[in-house]
């Protein structure tokens, strides 16, 4: 339940969005109409743009136990937005960012990923690659796929045609072994763990 001391942070999420639809109207946002109702449509450049925004906003929030240099993004999946982030190589905080596809036929794939982004998976396939999460190892773990976040995804996307947000799994934060700054945590729709 919301309280008193929740004001400032809703009105921080209401900036913060109209912050992002202007910024984003303003790369080539479009305005439809929908049975009377005014809603901001992007371009599918946008959406990925934002995708990438966030999950690099997210990394650059990320703090490992020993400093990741460079943060090493591994890509997993049909990931239908991932593209543009295989182009990035600097975070906002001008840490390096290295950025891999792997595959869940690999023998570790999850080893040397700091941060793995996951796409649409065939069945039980997110689990089997949770499966082999080296002990110890901290990792961040994003999705395009909301349901991951039922099943120990840590940050799950939510990409739509006007915009992106995300949900935070906070069992999975908890055990991710990787810190993040709490206004970032602030930001998230929170799902208890799974």
């Amino acid at each position: 339940m919301l309280g008193f001391h929740d004001a400032p942070l809703r009105q921080l999420r209401a900036i913060r969005q109209c912050l992002v639809w202007l910024v984003l109207a303003s790369a080539g946002a479009c305005v439809q109409a929908q049975d009377g109702v005014r809603s901001l449509a992007l371009p599918a450049a946008s959406v990925s743009a934002a995708v990438v925004q966030t999950v690099v906003g997210i990394l650059g929030y990320t703090r490992w136990p020993v400093e990741a240099s460079p943060v090493q993004l591994c890509l997993t999946g049909e990931t239908a937005h991932a593209q543009p982030l295989l182009t990035t190589t600097s975070l906002q905080d001008g840490r390096k960012l290295l950025v891999r596809r792997i595959s869940i036929e690999e023998a570790q794939p999850l080893n040397g990923c700091h941060a793995l982004y996951a796409g649409r998976l065939p069945p039980g396939t997110w689990q089997r690659l949770m499966a082999t999460w080296p002990v110890g190892q901290p990792l961040l773990t994003l999705s395009e796929v909301a349901l991951d976040c039922a099943t120990g995804g840590t940050f799950c996307l939510d990409i739509s045609p006007q915009g992106v947000s995300f949900e935070l799994n906070l069992d999975s934060m908890a055990r991710s072994g990787v810190r993040v700054n709490p206004r970032v945590l602030g930001l998230a729709r929170r799902k208890d763990g799974a």
